[in-house]
């Protein structure tokens, strides 16, 4: 289990090992779920709204579908170290 402190401005740092485990980086956005006496953190996932025109650079290569797909394998695990 872990812990935190609330600061003056209401705002909480994570404990490190509870953001790899949850897979947050700084910009990560979370959700926060309430029961009676209770809130539940959990990552958000974005829509795919969120994402259009996230890679478009002007004058750069195009990428294939399954380079896309190695380098988010590859992101996936260097976020899990």
């Amino acid at each position: 289990m872990w812990s935190a402190i609330l600061n003056s401005n209401g705002q909480v740092t994570l404990p490190r090992a509870l953001r790899q485990a949850l897979g947050l980086a700084a910009g990560s956005r979370v959700t926060f779920e309430f029961g009676s006496n209770y809130a539940t953190l959990k990552p958000a996932s974005n829509s795919v709204d969120h994402a259009c025109g996230m890679l478009h650079r002007p004058g750069a290569k195009a990428v294939s579908v399954g380079a896309m797909n190695d380098a988010i394998r590859r992101c996936m695990r260097e976020s899990r170290r």
